[in-house]
């Protein structure tokens, strides 16, 4: 899939920080929005399995072990008014935990069915509150069973729970705060719910000693906080190319990679192609830099097109690093090579609707002076546009040269000496030949390449060795498509494809003239909406649904 860029272009570094500053503490970045919700799911089902664990033993210990501990000396000093409001006030204490645990179960059921939501955040402070309060009620309602004036010591598991928890589940720091203060203050009235209508209340020191770790953990858990939130922002920045923010990698190529990208501000998709400098390859320096300025040349000459199926080009530019980056339109489809490989060789119909629009394309950027000289499978989509099924885009101007210089500087001399460019299958004779002075019948030859492609699911000229493929290129006849192919194969389509694959480019038609042969025959159209849509209907119905 190839992509859309959005909006008009920005400078390298373009996202206004000046703007967007007073925000920054307020939005969750998008690395840690990214695993927000498998976070609160795999927290709040830990929780229901370690509360299920110790609830069930605890209990079990108690009825097991009941005569022991009935008589053991610390039960001797609890008086029978006390035991009598302890046993009397059981209830509580048995209905929390089977709540607090189907709670917990229900909410990693909800946030794995849902995925991300607009509610990730109050869910989140939702499970760390509950939680908090389920521990403290099991801590605190057996305080009724202390002798006067004695409260046990140690640091309550609340106040692990409210230091854990902002690191387990990254919010906001202000988000986070509240839900630390909140969830710590759950001990407090733990321990007045436990108390209330009693003959036992602690004093204030009491009170202090049992809670204040809870607050101190607050503390640590809101800085802990900011510290994340401060690495994920750094972690998006360093995932952003101007105003555009990378998501997930959709391809790599011998020129860079191809990134799915979100506007910053527009959040509309889009599709991002870089190259890195350590990625450049090359013998010497000056390779790299050629390198470089071809992949540049790329951007400007793709962007100087306006066919329809031509990929619409939105930004360029480099980044801090070095890396150089351009921003195109988000494609859903196949490219030729994924389609033949998948569903097979393609019907003749079909096959020339592709072809009249790819010539279409290249028409377009020969008489712009430009030559693409990789024109192959993998460089051509067909994608679905609004409610248009089969819409060709030709992409990847990565070897593009210019017959006439006009918008590109040195677009001549940019080649790496001893290198010859392009693909071997669908290579020109001439270019194999080692000659310079090339036009856009080089990208005919490639087209009847492609089209050879989809009608037979084999390429032209097979062979052991990249070099061994180019010499047949220039030496072999080709066979034509008819007598390899089980599907009938239109005569006129054949003839027109054989001779887009002449050896002479004089023998050959230009972009423009295989175009007008396709209308002219009309043959083309008899692949239209409703073929396309029977197609991709049976093949890939969650292009023709629009997901």
């Amino acid at each position: 899939m190839a992509a859309a860029a959005v909006g008009a272009p920005a400078p390298i570094g373009a996202l206004d920080e000046s703007a967007t500053t007073s925000a920054n503490w307020s939005v969750l970045p998008t690395e840690l929005r990214a695993s927000q919700g498998a976070r609160i799911a795999r927290v709040a089902l830990l929780y229901a399995a370690v509360y299920s664990l110790a609830w069930g033993s605890f209990y079990a210990y108690v009825v097991y072990f009941h005569e022991e501990l009935l008589a053991s000396p610390l039960m001797q000093l609890v008086s029978r008014e006390q035991l009598s409001e302890g046993i009397g006030r059981y209830p509580l204490d048995l209905i929390v935990p089977p709540i607090a645990i189907g709670l917990a179960l229900a909410l990693w059921a909800y946030v794995r069915k849902r995925g991300e939501t607009a509610h990730l955040c109050g869910l989140s402070m939702a499970l760390q509150v509950d939680g908090a309060f389920c521990i403290a009620i099991a801590e605190h309602w057996r305080i009724v069973f202390q002798p006067e004036g004695l409260v046990t010591g140690g640091v309550s598991w609340v106040a692990f729970w409210v230091l854990m928890y902002p690191l387990l589940v990254p919010t906001v720091p202000k988000r986070a705060l509240v839900g630390s203060l909140l969830a710590a203050t759950m001990g407090p009235i733990a321990t007045w719910l436990a108390t209330l209508g009693t003959s036992y209340q602690p004093t204030a020191a009491q009170l202090v000693f049992l809670h204040f770790p809870n607050y101190v953990a607050v503390g640590i858990a809101y800085f802990a906080s900011r510290y994340l939130f401060a690495l994920g922002r750094t972690a998006s920045k360093a995932r952003r190319l101007g105003a555009y923010e990378l998501v997930d990698r959709i391809g790599r190529g011998g020129m860079g990679e191809v990134w799915k990208a979100t506007h910053a501000l527009l959040k509309r998709p889009a599709a991002v192609k870089l190259i890195r400098p350590e990625r450049l390859g090359g013998s010497s320096y000056e390779d790299a830099n050629t390198m470089l300025r071809r992949f540049e040349r790329e951007a400007q000459a793709t962007a100087l097109l306006s066919s329809p199926h031509t990929v619409t080009l939105y930004d360029y530019g480099t980044s801090d690093d070095g890396t150089f980056y351009y921003v195109m339109e988000l494609l859903d489809g196949f490219d030729l090579e994924t389609l033949v490989e998948r569903f097979g060789p393609q019907e003749s119909s079909r096959v020339a609707s592709i072809l009249f629009q790819m010539a279409t394309s290249l028409a377009d950027a020969h008489e712009h002076g430009l030559i693409h000289r990789d024109v192959k499978p993998a460089n051509v989509f067909v994608s679905r546009q609004g409610i248009e099924l089969d819409f060709v885009k030709v992409l990847d101007f990565g070897l593009v040269k210019s017959t006439n210089n006009e918008g590109i500087t040195d677009a001549t001399k940019l080649t790496i000496e001893g290198i010859a460019s392009g693909t071997p299958a669908y290579m020109a004779p001439e270019i194999g030949l080692g000659e310079h002075d090339v036009d856009g019948k080089v990208d005919v030859y490639a087209m009847g390449c492609v089209a050879y492609w989809l009608l037979t699911g084999h390429v032209l000229f097979d062979a052991t060795s990249p070099m061994k493929m180019v010499m047949r290129h220039i030496q072999d006849p080709p066979v034509p498509p008819s007598q390899l192919s089980e599907l009938p194969i239109d005569p006129d389509l054949e003839a027109l494809v054989m001779s887009c694959l002449a050896k002479s480019p004089a023998d050959r038609p230009s972009a423009r003239g295989v175009a007008m042969a396709l209308c002219t025959s009309g043959y083309h159209t008899t692949w239209g909406p409703p073929q396309a849509y029977a197609w991709w209907s049976r093949y890939a119905p969650d292009f023709v649904a629009g997901r």
